[in-house]
């Protein structure tokens, strides 16, 4: 199970519009969320300990990524712990392949690790994993 308060989004820049879609569906579900762009390419992974001390910063307790580029796995396994993360959501149907190294690197940092392939125009699959184990901000009444 994954317990949190709140949900940070680590992407790259190719896959923005994706994560801001994503965070859009999901802050509509209730769930409170932060985004952290990434540079594409050879600097992604200079990149993650400022996002994952932003993450941080908010509070965030479940990281999704929507790209784990095989170079970067050694800094999001980092960024994970520096976040002191509980849970990681893995929401990239392409990276199926790298299911097994994200996993690897998920337990390595200490977290709980969820694959949930999601399409552009279906993050269903996210919200089930998340489900009732992320905490949600109360809607107004």
């Amino acid at each position: 199970m994954i317990f949190g308060s709140s949900v940070g989004v680590i992407c790259t820049q190719d896959r923005a519009q994706a994560a801001h879609a994503m965070a859009a569906v999901l802050e509509a579900a209730g769930y409170p969320v932060h985004c952290q762009v990434l540079p594409s390419g050879p600097d992604t992974a200079e990149a993650l300990p400022a996002a994952a001390g932003a993450l941080a910063r908010h509070r965030c307790d479940v990281l999704i990524t929507l790209a784990a580029p095989p170079a970067a796995l050694g800094a999001l396994r980092h960024a994970a712990r520096q976040a002191d993360l509980t849970g990681w959501v893995h929401a990239d149907p392409v990276g199926a392949a790298d299911g097994g190294t994200l996993l690897t690197a998920a337990v390595e940092a200490g977290v709980r690790y969820e694959y949930a392939p999601a399409a552009p125009d279906d993050w269903r699959p996210v919200l089930l994993a998340l489900g009732p184990h992320v905490a949600r901000k109360e809607s107004p009444s």
